[in-house]
């Protein structure tokens, strides 16, 4: 079996195992070491979106409530919604992993409903 990374190629059979790991990697010197270290970097930037913290959608729009009334307006109404029903409503946010959006209204009108 290969493992293809973009630097490098290397068989299964080629890794170190055991006790003899830590010896083979200090003797194989820093070209190798580095493809390993770039390997490992790069297996790490692919996983940690999935590990992203999922932010729950009452906690983002308490947030997101605050930035509006920070900025002077008064009267809107902020509203989660599943991603099937946004039409034509302005998204200021995504949450609960991408499954719903909050959209925002703004004006006298919204604050009444």
């Amino acid at each position: 079996m290969i493992f293809w990374f973009p630097v490098f190629e290397i068989g299964y059979s080629d890794l170190p195992r055991g006790k003899q790991a830590g010896r083979a990697f200090a003797q194989m010197g820093t070209e190798v070491g580095m493809k390993y270290l770039l390997a490992l970097v790069a297996l790490m930037l692919a996983v940690s979106p999935a590990l992203a913290k999922r932010k729950p959608c009452e906690e983002l729009k308490a947030e997101i409530e605050a930035k509006v009334r920070n900025n002077g307006v008064k009267h809107f109404t902020l509203t989660i919604v599943p991603n099937a029903q946004v039409k034509d409503q302005q998204v200021v946010g995504s949450c609960d992993g991408g499954t719903k959006k909050i959209t925002y209204e703004s004006g006298a009108s919204a604050a009444a409903k």
